[in-house]
């Protein structure tokens, strides 16, 4: 029988999965690192978990609490208990991700029990460095952003969430906590800083890398490639893995990582819920 739990601090969520999630870090990086984060920033969360008697076999995960649930890979039965469960709190949801076979049958009986409308926009895939990245060589440097840079990532910052046309709405106090702990990177040139790179906290020894941005005046030089590379060879031979999503509809970016030594390791999907 399932059996479901409800939790709202990272403590809590780590004593009933956190076993359980740390056994695949690459797999559920996404919340174990939001987990991280949250025991840091105490920001609201919310957890469901689903039991097959003491044994974990589910989890779902949404922080701030407007933005995507965060699935794991999940059988068929547990998807429809967790959906089943999830519906029983009264909650809104505005899009769920994860692996796809589990976002898919998610979304189907999210839509079965809350009579909402659900649409794929997003396919993803999760690559992992595991080769030797071959780069040509970029003219400039690789510099760890700090305080004086804040400027300069808010505008590159602004130039990517509208891109990707999402705008999350306390956008200036994430990048203000990413950039107190160290996780944005620029590439300078002789033009000064042309491309930003920005990366999670190491959890499980495995980082992700979150942000790789380009402005358009400055695009076509590898200067995004030489970020990325550079940062995946720090982060290997410190003995951590890394890993990034790509949009599997973009062949560039996909080629691009390639080259840096990234190799697919899973496949996912994000659905809209449309009210």
């Amino acid at each position: 029988m399932l059996d479901g739990t409800f939790c709202e601090t990272a403590e809590g969520t780590l004593d009933v999965a956190g076993a359980f999630l740390e056994a695949e870090p690459v797999a559920n990086n996404v919340i174990l690192t939001l987990i991280s984060e949250r025991r840091e920033d105490h920001r609201p969360m919310r957890a469901w978990v689903m039991r097959q008697g003491t044994d974990v076999c589910g989890v779902a995960f949404q922080s701030p609490l407007d933005f995507d649930i965060n699935l794991i890979a999940m059988s068929d039965s547990t998807t429809r208990a967790m959906a089943q469960y999830i519906s029983s709190f009264g909650v809104s949801l505005a899009a769920v991700r994860g692996p796809s076979a589990t976002t898919a049958k998610f979304a189907s009986e999210w839509v079965a029990l809350t009579g909402v409308g659900a649409r794929p926009v997003e396919a993803l895939r999760i690559m992992e460095a595991t080769d030797r990245p071959k780069r040509k060589p970029v003219s400039g440097e690789l510099r760890q952003a700090a305080a004086h840079d804040r400027h300069v990532i808010l505008e590159m910052m602004a130039g990517f969430f509208k891109e990707i046309q999402e705008i999350p709405h306390d956008y200036n106090s994430i990048i203000d906590q990413r950039l107190a702990s160290g996780r944005y990177w620029l590439w300078y040139n002789d033009a000064g800083p042309v491309s930003v790179a920005g990366i999670s906290q190491p959890v499980c020894d495995v980082i992700r890398v979150q942000v790789a941005y380009t402005p358009p005046q400055y695009r076509g030089h590898g200067f995004a490639s030489a970020c990325i590379g550079m940062l995946t060879d720090r982060h290997v031979k410190a003995g951590q893995r890394c890993i990034l999503y790509t949009d599997t509809d973009n062949p560039i970016s996909n080629h691009v990582f390639s080259k840096l030594g990234y190799r697919p390791v899973g496949d996912g999907l994000r659905y809209k819920f449309i009210y």
